[in-house]
């Protein structure tokens, strides 16, 4: 007789522990996660995410051809070839691109993908194949699933926007897995209320998040809008880490 397997969300990212053995799903709305699924389904190689802007740089030199992208305070960060944006991406051809990635919240969520079983990127778009994806990387060996959203400021305190796209996957896995297989631990059973206070409609959680409002005050009303579409992507990148020990995003 299987054991339940266990499901838990952590609103900020945990200490490493809390994913070790885990398969991780790393959820950053708005846009950190959208912008990986926008540039793996693109065609782009592999993107390094990592925290801080001195780390990415120093990688980019030592990785021929990568380029720089990411952002702080929701702005390209000087210098760098590209901001966050993935509705930028989304309209390039970014066919064979090798970037090294820093954000002010979901590269820091990403970096616990060194400690799980398995991990992948998820956001609304690719909602319904990440969820199949982490029951079948979870499935054979029986592991336990960790749900990590980046929040916000600095990925110290949650985020509207990722509460609620963590219990949008959260409903699903737990529909999908059968009566009973799959035991939803408080902070599941958190995110799934807080997906039901929404109606389970993007719009109205991305509405009230501030941090989502704050990104539409800066111009970047057409990446929310673009990162509330549910279930319309079936890439879901997988996060682990390669020969020398880095973080590396790929299909």
């Amino acid at each position: 007789m299987p054991r339940f397997r266990r499901l838990n969300v952590f609103f900020s990212p945990p200490e490493p522990s809390h994913v070790r053995g885990r398969v991780l799903a790393v959820i950053d709305t708005a846009r950190a996660a959208t912008t990986l699924t926008t540039l793996i389904a693109g065609g782009a190689t592999a993107v390094y995410p990592v925290p801080s802007e001195a780390e990415a740089r120093a990688l980019a030199k030592t990785l021929p051809g990568a380029q720089l992208c990411g952002e702080r305070g929701g702005q390209r960060i000087a210098g760098f070839d590209f901001g966050n944006s993935p509705t930028v991406f989304a309209a390039m051809d970014v066919r064979g691109l090798q970037l090294v990635q820093t954000t002010s919240n979901g590269t820091r969520a990403a970096a616990l993908a060194a400690h799980a079983a398995a991990a992948f990127v998820v956001c609304l778009r690719n909602r319904a194949a990440a969820a199949r994806a982490l029951r079948d990387a979870a499935a054979p060996d029986e592991l336990d699933l960790a749900i990590v959203c980046a929040g916000e400021q600095r990925a110290t305190t949650a985020s509207v926007e990722d509460a609620f796209t963590a219990g949008a996957l959260t409903a699903l896995l737990l529909d999908g897995d059968g009566p009973g297989a799959l035991f939803a631990e408080s902070g599941a059973r958190l995110a799934l209320r807080i997906f039901d206070a929404y109606d389970r409609d993007p719009a109205q959680a991305l509405a009230d998040a501030p941090h989502a409002n704050y990104l539409t005050s800066l111009g970047y009303g057409e990446d929310i809008r673009y990162a509330g579409e549910l279930d319309c992507e079936p890439i879901v990148p997988r996060a682990g880490v390669d020969k020398a020990g880095r973080v590396v995003v790929r299909r």
